[in-house]
């Protein structure tokens, strides 16, 4: 019986966490572009991306556009770990709350359909002043689980303990997105922890832990976001321009 309590509670506790998520991400203003600044709903903007291994000029020709790189989904499908590299205003963080929120919101959609039983993590990295002053990747976590213990309880008057949710991370059905290395403080010596974090932290594919399957993990920036850092080239998809 106690297995089957830990079990409900960390459905419940994904739940709720999901609700905050949903509420979060799902929509955003446009920073007083507009007269009255309303929210506007994600989805009705989105507009897909594709990611390949080169980089391609916004010049080419639509037809190769049009064939060129993969779709997201595709890429989460066969990619445990991905960079995303684009320039400035390539959608990146856009794609970032996309994720967030059609897992958090159940909606009919490919990278639903992949990843539904997923918990995400979107990490704002230009949110987060102290990073440099961090020693480990839980101390990241823990200042988001700290933001979203508050807002939860807050909007729905509900205990959230993210520790319920680490059966899902243990089982790799985490999906940790890192936003913004371009944007983040303290120099190259910040940027090459938070790399080192994604190769030595047990839910984001620490090679020692064998118990343990790592999650995926999504790291956007501008190229000049991971200059000097040793990234694989296997693993860097660019954001391709539209057709």
């Amino acid at each position: 019986m106690k297995r089957l309590k830990t079990s409900i509670e960390s459905g419940r506790s994904r739940s709720f966490y999901l609700k905050w998520l949903k509420k979060k991400f799902s929509a955003f203003t446009l920073s007083g572009l507009l007269e009255d600044d309303e929210p506007i709903a994600l989805k009705k903007i989105y507009v897909p991306l594709r990611l390949g291994h080169e980089a391609i000029d916004e010049n080419e020709d639509d037809k190769k556009l049009k064939k060129a790189g993969l779709e997201v989904y595709k890429c989460l499908k066969t990619h445990e770990k991905i960079f995303i590299y684009g320039l400035p205003g390539s959608g990146k963080s856009t794609l970032v709350r996309h994720i967030t929120s059609q897992i958090a919101g159940f909606e009919t959609d490919p990278i639903n359909e992949i990843s539904r039983d997923f918990v995400p993590v979107p990490l704002i990295l230009r949110d987060y002043k102290n990073m440099a002053s961090y020693s480990d990747f839980d101390d990241l976590l823990n200042e988001f689980w700290n933001e979203a213990k508050k807002e939860i309880k807050k909007e729905w008057n509900e205990e959230f303990d993210p520790r319920l949710l680490e059966p899902y991370f243990k089982k790799g059905l985490g999906i940790f997105m890192l936003d913004g290395m371009d944007e983040v403080g303290g120099g190259i010596e910040t940027l090459k922890k938070i790399i080192k974090w994604t190769k030595t932290h047990p839910w984001l594919g620490a090679e020692q832990n064998n118990n343990i399957k790592p999650s995926k993990v999504i790291i956007t920036g501008r190229p000049t976001g991971f200059d000097g850092l040793d990234i694989p080239k296997r693993l860097v998809l660019h954001v391709l321009p539209f057709n």
